[in-house]
């Protein structure tokens, strides 16, 4: 009888690489199209015009420590893969790390539950060209007394971890409370929060899931609706 022991030593060294890259951390791609903002001088309504700067670099950065860059083409266009941070960068989570990009005028009363000792880094993103700053997800739209706004970060988690409560955001003495009930897995995390507020009220969404593909260049630490 054949002897089927190197077979099966074959397959089960197969199925063990198998498992080992599946189970491997895998690196996030970020991309999208830089555009810089500008507002209405009458209305205060936002809008978009072409990146301006030419091509260069995009950086992503923890702190000051530089994390990954890609080229920046000429049209504002780029696309970079995030890998897995070093473990100096990671630091402790609080549920401030997923609204660092909330509109000014929002605030949020956020909990975490799941793994208490998750630690997490979000990541910073800037162009390196004929200009240069800092740049952000969003989508801007709607009018000065009804506006709109999409914002979007990145999180990596070393361990999976859940958020809940309320954000609340003013708009010409309207309040609008959204709440929030999200999972986050461990490795990176794409977080969104939607904001629009009419007259009548409004919506107010914090999710796991896609971001705006449109990077805002010159956008402030704290995003606004309206100028």
């Amino acid at each position: 009888m054949k002897n089927v022991t190197p077979v099966l030593l074959a397959g089960a060294a197969l199925l063990l690489a198998s498992c080992n890259r599946t189970s491997a951390p895998q690196p996030e791609a970020a991309s999208g199209k830089v555009v810089e903002l500008k507002f209405d001088g009458t209305t205060g309504a936002p809008s978009y015009t072409a990146w301006s700067g030419g091509a260069g670099q995009v950086v992503a950065s923890v702190g000051t420590k530089e994390l990954v860059r890609t080229d920046l083409k000429a049209d504002g266009s780029f696309s970079l893969s995030l890998p897995k941070p070093d473990a100096a960068l990671l630091s402790g989570t609080t549920s401030g790390s997923f609204t660092a990009n909330l509109p000014n005028n929002c605030t949020g009363n956020l909990s975490l539950s799941g793994a208490t000792d998750a630690k997490s880094a979000v990541p910073t993103f800037s162009v390196q060209a004929q200009k240069s700053g800092r740049i952000a997800p969003l989508a801007s739209g709607g009018t000065a007394s009804s506006p709109t706004a999409e914002t979007g970060l990145y999180i990596y988690l070393d361990k999976a971890v859940g958020l809940s409560g309320q954000i609340t955001c003013i708009q010409n003495n309207i309040i609008v409370t959204g709440n929030v009930n999200a999972q986050f897995s461990a490795g990176w995390n794409k977080v969104s929060t939607s904001v629009a507020i009419t007259s009548a009220g409004g919506t107010v969404t914090l999710k796991a899931g896609n971001i705006p593909s449109t990077w805002v260049y010159g956008a402030p630490t704290a995003l606004s609706l309206r100028k």
